[in-house]
């Protein structure tokens, strides 16, 4: 009588394990970068679309509409306009409404601007950056026909963590019209 046995040895099953193991350690450095590219694109959408709300809601109110970086994570106050750029991925930003059209407003509940808050993101602490060209652009302020308060077109940059490659970053175009564009990186919107 002929005996059949069957499953598989433990050396086939241990090539099996060491063949997977080599292609999952080949797969894991490209996984990173698709996370890290697809997070950098989602800030930048997710800020060029609060810019483009901030425009809509300014137009269909007939009111000045501000968005700006808030003075920390989770606060109602926006950092200020002078001084240094202000980080508007790891504090968060703020979109509300400026009744009094004040470009240089920093607390919507303050005396002589009246206004409330219409939009609140929260912080972050991942090491990604989303930096206005200059500090000018830390308060956008958007006029009753939805144009931003800039002379010519401002520009803010995502960026990944430190030690991921640069070609990663994306740059969020806004011209003096008040329209939103994302882009591959560029230093400028030109």
């Amino acid at each position: 009588m002929k005996h059949l046995s069957r499953g598989f040895t433990l050396i086939e099953l241990m090539v099996v394990i060491a063949l997977l193991a080599i292609i999952a350690s080949l797969a894991v450095p490209n996984l990173r970068a698709m996370v890290v590219r697809n997070k950098v694109a989602n800030v930048g959408n997710e800020f060029a679309a609060a810019l483009q709300q901030a425009r809509a809601l300014a137009v269909s109110r007939n009111s000045c509409v501000s968005l700006c970086a808030a003075s920390s994570s989770n606060a109602t106050t926006c950092a200020a306009a002078a001084g240094s750029a202000a980080d508007f991925l790891a504090n968060g930003w703020l979109l509300f409404q400026n009744p009094t059209c004040d470009a240089t407003a920093t607390d919507p509940a303050g005396a002589g601007v009246g206004g409330t808050v219409l939009q609140q993101r929260s912080g972050e602490s991942a090491g990604y950056t989303l930096l206005p060209s200059s500090a000018a652009l830390n308060i956008v302020l958007f006029d009753p026909r939805g144009y931003a308060n800039l002379t010519a077109t401002g520009n803010f940059q995502v960026q990944p963590p430190a030690g991921v490659a640069t070609s990663y970053r994306r740059t969020v175009c806004l011209d003096a019209a008040g329209r939103p564009t994302v882009r591959q990186y560029s230093a400028n919107c030109n």
